[in-house]
């Protein structure tokens, strides 16, 4: 079977993006973009692992995922759910007052 060396891993990174979508805490939505950056990288190792791919593909993917301006990424993500989540909690406490 094409690409499936790993039992379709990717596609099961994708039902877990799926699920965990819908979650508003930061920590689940930090996992969540964990999950987004993964999924090419796997999907990129199992399908080299087919011979769907060449190596250069697959190595490709693993620099992009372990790149250093990921965590730089997250961070700044964080802080912009942050800021949402204050704002909406002053929303809230200029609703009580």
């Amino acid at each position: 079977m094409s690409g499936g060396s790993l039992d379709y891993f990717c596609y099961k990174v994708d039902d877990c993006i799926s699920a965990l979508s819908y979650r508003k805490e930061a920590d689940v939505k930090a996992v969540v973009r964990l999950l987004c950056k993964l999924r090419p990288m796997m999907r990129a190792i199992e399908w080299h692992m087919s011979c769907d791919t060449g190596r250069d593909d697959e190595q490709k993917a693993i620099k992009e995922f372990f790149s250093s301006d990921y965590e730089l990424q997250c961070a700044k993500s964080l802080k912009k759910d942050l800021e949402s989540m204050k704002r909406e909690i002053d929303e809230v406490i200029k609703g009580l007052g």
